[in-house]
């Protein structure tokens, strides 16, 4: 991290066009990123707005096309701070998922088993919607 003047800062952006154009793209990724997060909080209900910050936290499982890690887990209360809902919301929600097989609980990760099923469910709340 670094701290610099405006008008330095916008010295370097103008003077290095790479610099320039790693910076939009940066803030472009972040503004769309805000945009769906808005647009999920608007129109998704708390279980879904879980789902979807579930995938978001994850990474594809090496192997395994269809499923994804999320290591470390986070806590509850961080998962609900995220999606603005409280902590036992997310607790019985993660547990109706691994119901459903949907998440596996692991030593130090959670797993999900099947992404394209979670991403399914958010699309069809948002079709309802």
């Amino acid at each position: 991290m670094a701290r610099m003047r405006a008008s330095v800062f916008r010295a370097a952006v103008h003077a290095h066009p790479d610099v320039c154009d790693q910076l939009l793209a940066l803030l472009a990724g972040q503004i769309r990123t805000l945009a769906n997060r808005v647009n999920e909080f608007t129109v998704l209900d708390a279980r879904h707005r879980i789902y979807a910050e579930l995938l978001r936290l994850s990474r594809p499982e090496t192997g395994k096309p269809k499923q994804a890690v999320v290591s470390p887990p986070p806590v509850h209360a961080e998962i609900a701070a995220r999606v603005s809902v409280r902590r036992e919301a997310v607790a019985r929600e993660l547990k109706a998922l691994e119901r459903a097989g949907l998440i596996e609980r692991r030593r130090g990760a959670l797993a999900l088993t099947d992404t394209g099923r979670l991403r399914q469910m958010i699309e069809q709340a948002f079709e309802l919607n």
